[in-house]
């Protein structure tokens, strides 16, 4: 017996029950019921509802950790419905004559239509602000089951729908709503007894009153159980023989057969998202399609258990199959997510662009994966496609899942690899990315016209770039000494030749530098600086002479030896700059030092100096002013020498 297969689980009223143990994935999970009378599954929550009329309780499972609770004490419970929102579930308690709510969170009880005394609800379903109930054992209609409907807005209840005797079904009808067709419901007497034909009505519910658009009465059989497409277009039914049949619901009369290879179908379950169908069949054996097709994707088998009910998980990939060995019952969940995760290695040392890299991984499954092949999806993403190239797709070796590539990125920088599993039957879809560091090539940049000018003139400098990718922009900086900041002379692409020149008005040592900014394929580099020395402006004249005459081939001014003479310099101004006098004196044929005095410049760059002391007659002298880089008091001008100036005593 399924029991001693399964370990059982005490479930008590109101008791909540933590870590049931899993038993083994073939025969599901125990539940303490003794019939199931309608399932639900509440994904947001992770739940499964499920009824057992029979015994008055509503199980609320996990369906991950399966721990859960229930609820008793609701005699005849059975349809089961979720809110359009999520928020509340509807329990039909046939025996309360009331539709019970709760919230969908706490799963407590929070209000409840009360219906008369003869109606006893089964079944539910909700189309629109409606809440629509199938119903039956009123004494006073003897030919089986209505349907009614409650509005959720105002609390209204209508419990007659079905317009002439001919229209009731055998039993309280299954009401079969669709995500896409919201304005649709369905209507389908489900019973094994062959006097129910399995008739079908559809209805407009758009409006107050439910109109009959299509039926079919006195139908071809029974209908065991029943599903609609996601768009509501059409029927999905088994009726215990080979197979299922397919209606339109414009008309359900006109029935089609489907699967025809896997006979003894007892439960059809259609995943609202994506149309999956999941047929029972052959007592204990699940089999699964993809919407519009007729090649079994997935196959499953209970053990011998029955199948009794199959739902598929809202946007989700699980199946859940109730099944039923004697008295005993049990919650198998198939196509059960399988989780991967990708490792990747590459290089992880610098590689050259342009050379040949292999990148392996492998994928790692939480569980077997549905396909022996699996294939993945590789993207290169780098600074030429910053929105991913794709590549060749690669297939995975079938033995222990690992594969590789190889691939030759043309751009430098950081390169990276994503890959992809796109995911396949029940495997879940897997992301893994890796990232290489591709160098880049270096150009050849070089800079001409390093010189040294006097104050105030105008270079001239080259640069030249060698070969690049995309980018032929450069830039010429000049960073003049002191503490302005650099200034950009040009920017722009070169000639044809790579050349390209800029002009420089110099007034101080200058440094020029030519940068490339790079592009994908080159780095960013910068031309060794080229110094533009300045020279200071620099004049001397001196004053107090008596006169100025030709000696010595030169112009030399004279002095009487009680006079000092005066020299006044005029250079170029800088903050705490200073002049050096050179003073030095013609003695045996030879211009000898004879005296050395620094004098501080104004602000307009002017010093003036008074050559004091006894001076000897019939010598000659001469004087010039110097900047000296560095000793007279700062570095932003190259050392310049000045003209000398002559000069003589008499008495």
């Amino acid at each position: 017996m399924l029991r001693a297969a399964l370990t059982a689980v005490a479930l008590a009223a109101t008791t909540l029950v933590a870590g049931a143990a899993p038993a083994a994935a073939t025969t599901g999970q125990p539940l303490e019921i003794s019939a199931v009378s309608d399932v639900l599954v509440d994904a947001a929550h992770r739940r499964i509802l499920i009824s057992d009329g029979k015994s008055g309780t509503l199980v609320v499972r996990n369906y991950e950790t399966f721990s859960g609770f229930q609820w008793t004490g609701l005699p005849g419970i059975g349809g089961l419905a979720l809110s359009g929102d999520g928020k509340k579930i509807y329990a039909a308690v046939a025996d309360a004559h009331a539709i019970v709510v709760y919230d969908a969170a706490t799963m407590i009880e929070s209000s409840r239509y009360a219906l008369s005394d003869v109606a006893f609800p089964r079944t539910l379903a909700i189309a629109g602000d409606k809440l629509y109930f199938g119903w039956d054992k009123d004494p006073s209609v003897t030919t089986g089951g209505v349907f009614g409907a409650v509005d959720l807005t105002t609390g209204a209840i209508k419990p007659y729908f079905f317009p002439s005797p001919d229209s009731r079904g055998h039993g309280a009808p299954r009401l079969l709503t669709a995500p896409g067709a919201p304005d649709k419901l369905v209507v389908v007497d489900v019973s094994s007894d062959a006097t129910s034909h399995g008739n079908t009505w559809v209805y407009d519910v758009s409006g107050d009153t439910p109109v009959e658009t299509a039926a079919t009465r006195e139908a071809p059989g029974i209908v065991l159980d029943a599903a609609l497409s996601p768009d509501g277009s059409k029927i999905y039914g088994v009726d215990g023989s080979c197979g299922a049949f397919v209606a339109d619901t414009a008309n359900p009369a006109q029935r089609a057969q489907a699967y025809g290879a896997y006979c003894g179908g007892a439960a059809v379950g259609i995943d609202p998202g994506d149309g999956r169908v999941a047929l029972g069949y052959d007592g204990d054996d699940v089999v699964t399609f993809a919407a519009g097709s007729e090649a079994a994707a997935d196959r499953d088998n209970l053990e011998g258990q029955a199948v009794r009910r199959l739902l598929w998980e809202p946007g989700g990939k699980r199946l859940f199959a109730l099944g039923q060995m004697g008295g005993e019952y049990a919650l198998n969940v198939l196509n059960e997510p399988v989780f991967s995760t990708i490792s990747l290695a590459g290089p992880t040392t610098p590689v050259a662009r342009g050379a040949q890299i292999t990148i392996s991984g492998r994928i790692i499954p939480s569980a077997p994966l549905p396909v022996q092949v699996p294939y993945f999806d590789v993207t290169r993403t780098d600074a030429e496609s910053p929105s991913g190239k794709a590549l060749p797709r690669v297939f995975g070796n079938s033995g222990d899942f690992t594969f590789s590539f190889s691939d030759s990125p043309p751009a430098g920088g950081t390169v990276t690899y994503t890959v992809r599993f796109p995911g396949v039957g029940r495997a879940e879809p897997a992301v893994a990315k890796v990232s290489v560091n591709v160098v880049r090539n270096t150009p050849v940049l070089t800079l001409k016209g390093g010189t040294v000018a006097a104050y105030g003139s105008t270079a001239t400098v080259t640069a030249r770039l060698g070969p690049t990718y995309s980018n032929r922009m450069i830039a010429i900086w000049a960073d003049p000494a002191g503490a302005e900041p650099a200034k950009l002379l040009r920017n722009t692409k070169v000639d044809a030749n790579g050349n390209l020149t800029a002009a420089v008005k110099l007034t101080r040592n200058t440094g020029v530098v030519a940068k490339f900014a790079g592009d994908t394929r080159y780095a960013p580099v910068s031309s060794p600086v080229q110094m533009l020395y300045t020279r200071v402006a620099v004049s001397l004249a001196n004053a107090k002479q008596y006169k100025t005459a030709t000696l010595g081939g030169v112009p030399t001014a004279y002095y009487r030896k009680t006079v000092h003479p005066v020299f006044t310099t005029v250079m170029t101004p800088y903050p705490k700059r200073k002049e050096r006098l050179q003073f030095e004196v013609l003695w045996k044929g030879k211009w000898t030092a004879s005296r050395t005095v620094d004098v501080p410049l104004t602000s307009a760059g002017k010093a003036s100096y008074t050559l004091t002391g006894a001076h000897s007659t019939g010598l000659r002298y001469r004087v010039r002013a110097v900047y000296l880089n560095g000793a007279s008091g700062d570095t932003v001008n190259y050392t310049t020498y000045g003209a000398y100036r002559y000069y003589t005593f008499t008495n």
